[in-house]
């Protein structure tokens, strides 16, 4: 059996550094919401980009292979 050396695996979880701007209401809210739930406000983002992201993965999009298209674009 090969050994996987722990950087290849979980790909997943490497990271990168980002700065985001964001408006000045939005990041209160943010910071409301973290203070409720007793988390960062980077907690609070990493987790709601990605719930978003994975709903977004899960989405069931159409094959138009083996769809009508006349029917698609008359909806």
């Amino acid at each position: 059996m090969r050994s996987i050396s722990p950087q290849h695996s979980a790909p997943r979880l490497d990271q990168k550094r980002v700065n985001v701007d964001f408006p000045f209401w939005m990041v209160e809210q943010l910071d409301l919401e973290a203070f409720r739930l007793g988390v960062t406000r980077q907690s609070i983002i990493k987790v709601w980009l990605a719930e978003r992201l994975e709903r977004r993965r899960h989405v069931h999009i159409v094959d138009t292979s083996e769809c009508d298209l006349h029917t698609l674009h008359s909806g």
